[in-house]
């Protein structure tokens, strides 16, 4: 699968790159922080950023390729992750997936068991919108 375009405002950038890089020389380094910054190194840098793009605290409806099931959560910084709301951090694999997708992307990787997982974005909503279950 060709990864697709992801596109990043400046100020998303310089603070996914200072929590990823943080994780990264942590005591636990988390298991997305290396993905976090391929998919930050790959990004292109846009202000103000188009309709319909994932940023940290987007809320995002997902399809999820190999489940064949539709996600909502949203995307949040480590420390703002809570278990069970739906909120899913930058530093885990899903998460640096998704950011600076558009709607209609997909993406694929591979898990560190060698699983491979896929999603497609259906749907963002700006970060003030709240999320509807």
């Amino acid at each position: 699968m060709t990864l697709p375009a992801i596109t990043i405002s400046e100020k998303d950038r310089e603070q996914l790159m200072s929590v990823a890089t943080a994780a990264i020389s942590g005591v636990r380094p988390a298991q997305g922080a290396s993905m976090l910054l391929s998919e930050i190194g790959r990004a292109t840098v846009i202000d103000p950023l188009p309709k319909g793009v994932v940023t940290v605290h987007s809320n995002v409806e997902f399809r999820d390729n190999v489940d064949k099931v539709a996600v909502r959560a949203r995307l949040v910084y480590p420390d703002e992750a809570v278990t069970g709301a739906n909120s899913v951090s930058v530093l885990t694999p899903l998460g640096a997936a998704l950011i600076g997708l558009s709607e209609g992307d997909s993406i694929g990787w591979c898990t560190r068991t060698g699983n491979l997982r896929s999603v497609t974005v259906l749907r963002v909503s700006p970060a003030a919108a709240t999320l509807q279950n």
